[in-house]
């Protein structure tokens, strides 16, 4: 899909949505903004359990990736909703995967259900030959870092630390590239 060698995130996400807290939702975005390098990245998104209507999941503008990137308030993308926008859902479950460019607008749904929570990941690849963020190749919200993560594992385990053995174009700076 990438046509080259891929390179996955070692920076993965794990969702916990509550029911009853609208106001935690993710609002519409793009991926480029926070993840930064390439572009050319894409997100697989896994909800970790049946995902029905009630549960929410993730909708997605279809087409907004040949958009280029949308202008932002506070990280989000804001759209006339009464200006013909339409959202594509579909309930999801156990083992689906819903993947999108870094360029597709896609927001949360509402967890609706009485006493539920939604799990989901996200998982994100590249083409090795693409720069990659710094930060991309942290854990999520660094709460600790990966001697923290890969205390008692062999040093030999070929997993730990795996993104090392590549030769990436790390980037430090926080400026966006400018998608091609």
């Amino acid at each position: 899909m990438l046509g080259e060698p891929v390179l996955a995130h070692p920076r993965n996400i794990v969702r916990t949505v509550f029911p009853g807290r609208p106001s935690l939702t993710t609002a519409p975005h793009q991926d480029h903004r926070p993840i930064k390098g390439t572009p050319d990245v894409w997100t697989a998104w896994i909800p970790l359990g049946g995902c029905p209507d009630d549960l929410g999941g993730l909708t997605v503008l279809p087409g907004s990736h040949r958009g280029g990137l949308h202008p932002v308030a506070d990280g989000t993308i804001y759209f006339d909703t009464n200006a013909g926008v339409e959202w594509r859902w579909n309930p999801m479950r156990c083992g689906d995967v819903l993947l999108f460019h870094s360029l597709t607008v896609h927001r949360a749904r509402d967890n609706r259900s009485p006493d539920r929570i939604r799990l989901s990941c996200d998982f994100r690849y590249q083409g090795r030959s693409k720069p990659v963020h710094e930060h991309s190749l942290l854990p999520h919200m660094r709460w600790i870092g990966w001697d923290e993560l890969y205390a008692g594992w062999a040093d030999d385990d070929p997993l730990r630390y795996y993104w090392r053995a590549y030769r990436l174009d790390i980037r430090a700076d926080d400026r966006l590239l400018t998608p091609s």
